[in-house]
């Protein structure tokens, strides 16, 4: 069994959730679900049965 595990994804490039900077959300949004895509897709492409994540998604 293959198992993936992501730790907090505190990556952001502005401080405020709120704001909107991006297209549709605030570009610190975007970048965590960019980064949970990425992730989804890296253990996808390696056969991982079990996703670990390990919280802190938002502040």
């Amino acid at each position: 069994m293959k198992i993936g595990i992501v730790g907090d994804i505190h990556y952001c490039m502005n401080s405020s959730l709120i704001r909107l900077r991006g297209k549709k959300y605030s570009l610190r949004i975007e970048n965590c679900i960019k980064s949970i895509n990425w992730a989804e897709q890296y253990f996808h492409q390696r056969g991982v049965d079990f996703e670990v994540y390990l919280g802190d998604f938002f502040d």
